[in-house]
């Protein structure tokens, strides 16, 4: 997990995470992105996604898949933008994934 923090002043929040999960007996890894809703647009996703991706890359990973809610425009947009294909699972479903 590689979380983000913004700190204003004495104050410091979480504004992002990221979590990599590598089953033991697979080359392919899932991950998840959360980003504050005040940081989203930032690019802050964008460099969540590619220290992801360059771990998976260290780690020698043919992939890195995550599933997304199809309404969630934005973080598909960003797959887009990352070259991951898509696979639909259901109307309300979609499975990323980034092959390395």
């Amino acid at each position: 997990t590689i979380i983000a923090e913004y700190q204003e002043g004495t104050e410091r929040r979480i504004v992002g995470t990221a979590t990599m999960s590598i089953p033991a007996d697979s080359d392919l890894a899932e991950f998840s992105v959360v980003v504050a809703e005040d940081f989203e647009g930032t690019g802050l996703a964008l460099k969540l996604c590619d220290v992801v991706i360059g771990i998976a890359q260290e780690k020698q990973l043919k992939g890195i898949h995550s599933y997304v809610l199809s309404e969630n425009t934005k973080m598909l947009g960003l797959a887009k933008r990352l070259g991951f294909n898509f696979e639909t699972i259901s109307p309300e479903e979609t499975r990323i994934i980034l092959e390395l």
